[in-house]
């Protein structure tokens, strides 16, 4: 079972994301703080969020490897 790094988190697999991401993520213009282990990951999750309409995207530059 994963835990969510923060409270409030919802984790979303790359590869689930284009699918999962209108019904998981309900308010398009609320802050979404995108992060994975490297951010190779997270970079791609960025485009495929703004191509499905979301705008207030943040990119955790260097994954949680970077903390």
């Amino acid at each position: 079972m994963q835990k969510d790094i923060w409270i409030g988190a919802v984790n979303i697999p790359l590869y689930e994301l284009e699918k999962h991401c209108e019904c998981k993520l309900k308010q398009k213009e609320r802050t979404i703080v995108v992060y994975c282990q490297s951010g190779i990951r997270s970079k791609k999750a960025i485009k495929i969020l703004n191509k499905n309409g979301f705008t207030n995207l943040f990119h955790l530059k260097g994954g949680l490897d970077g903390i």
